[in-house]
């Protein structure tokens, strides 16, 4: 269930995630793996930013952290969070959609994939 806060916070709260999605898209930011496999970290400025993947009984929630350089947290929110109607799921999609492309810049998935793909086109290059 969403939590009762204004609609300044929410619009600040789906700010901050259209700025991470463009950033960490961009390649502007470092997020890093923690302790926690569905959880990422990464650090702006004086703050930390942990984005975590819930798996829940029946769902599955994304949860967005926002921490002082102590640790401390200073604030948080969900994709119901700041869904703008109640049978929306758009934020779920950018959180999910976020999460998938930051597991993937970490692992080097892409990387790894045009390697292959470049070995896979060696094999169909005819020797002379």
């Amino acid at each position: 269930m969403a939590r009762d806060v204004s609609e300044e916070t929410k619009a600040n709260w789906r700010r901050l995630l259209a700025g991470l999605r463009n950033a960490t898209n961009a390649q502007k930011i470092n997020w890093d793996r923690t302790a926690v496999e569905s959880l990422f970290i990464a650090s702006l400025g004086n703050h930390i930013i942990l984005l975590e993947k819930q798996e829940l009984q029946k769902s599955t929630k994304y949860v967005v952290k926002l921490q002082d350089i102590e640790g401390d947290l200073i604030d948080e929110f969900n994709d119901t969070d700041i869904e703008e109607d109640v049978f929306d799921n758009r934020q779920f999609q950018i959180l999910e959609n976020l999460h998938l492309k930051i597991r993937r810049q970490i692992s080097g998935a892409e990387t790894a994939l045009s390697e292959v793909l470049a070995e896979l086109d060696k094999l169909d290059e005819i020797p002379f």
